[in-house]
């Protein structure tokens, strides 16, 4: 079997080598006395069989990554709500259960769904406009702290980066939507340097002068919607001292933008196809050729 990607808890096969998993999955079950199952078994029995094979077939991990909205609902224990309306341009790139988006941390945070969606999206690593709505159904500032406070890196040369945030908070209404403004601030400081990194000899070593390596401002619109919590980022913005090359720079959503969304939450389960569609699923074009196998739906989903 080829597999072209491997990730913890996660799979990504092509399609060739999920037909043939179905196929051996098909092949007649026989007891250990090599007697065959009679086809005119109960039907409820042979149900039973397929609804414990679908129980079963669920592989576990601390984040779940996906490529379209219907995916997060086996996964969460709570209903949630979601925009129908979104900044002119903007489409799904991928959605994050129990956690954020790759490259911010690598912490779990249950009960996290972090939607991700992008403008301008010519690949991954390339540069483009993007904003993050959160959901959980607990408070989301906590989260966010805990999220900014525990990011801790390696730079390129091996530089032990830790990060020193800042807080603001501030009473904001939206359309008579009561929510607050969190301000986050982080400097990101090299304190140490590893030395020998991934050897047995590998050492931490105490750099004679701290080195600034990097700033960070991000801005979120955070509210309360029927017991659940509901966050938008709208401003990221990090500079780079010494590698110019890494900035990145998310375009601040505009306030009728954020009004709209916030005004047009709807049951993620009820989202229009045409929005569904259009919206809700990733423009990543990876996720075309090849797809991340967590239970038998992700596995037949290609056939």
């Amino acid at each position: 079997m080829m597999i072209k990607h491997f990730k913890k808890g996660s799979y990504k096969m092509s399609a060739m080598s999920i037909a043939v998993l179905t196929l051996l999955g098909s092949v007649t079950v026989a007891s250990a006395d090599n007697n065959i199952l009679n086809p005119s078994t109960d039907a409820s029995v042979s149900q039973n069989v397929i609804k414990k094979d679908d129980d079963d077939f669920k592989l576990s991990d601390t984040k779940y990554e996906f490529d379209r909205l219907d995916r997060v609902h086996d996964f969460v224990n709570f209903e949630f709500k979601v925009p129908t309306y979104l900044p002119s341009e903007y489409n799904l790139l991928n959605i994050i259960v129990n956690g954020v988006a790759n490259g911010t941390t690598h912490r779990t945070i249950d009960n996290l769904v972090s939607i991700n969606f992008v403008k301008d999206y010519t690949g991954y690593f390339a540069p483009r406009k993007q904003f993050e709505f959160l959901v959980s159904n607990e408070t989301l500032v906590p989260h966010l702290k805990d999220i900014y406070e525990n990011y801790h890196y390696r730079s390129s040369s091996n530089e032990a980066i830790n990060v020193t945030v800042n807080y603001s908070e501030e009473p904001m209404t939206i359309s008579n939507v009561n929510g607050i403004n969190l301000t986050i601030k982080s400097d990101h400081i090299a304190e140490e340097i590893i030395e020998n990194f991934g050897t047995d000899s590998q050492k931490v070593v105490k750099l004679d002068k701290p080195k600034e390596k990097g700033k960070k401002l991000s801005k979120y619109f955070i509210w309360n919607n029927e017991g659940i919590w509901y966050g938008v980022q709208y401003y990221h913005k990090y500079e780079s001292i010494d590698s110019p090359e890494n900035n990145t720079y998310f375009e601040e959503l505009q306030k009728n933008d954020i009004e709209q969304m916030v005004l047009s939450l709807t049951n993620s389960k009820n989202i229009p196809k045409d929005i569904y569609k259009d919206k809700y699923t990733s423009v990543d074009e990876h996720y075309d050729t090849g797809i991340r196998i967590y239970n038998k739906k992700d596995l037949i989903r290609k056939i």
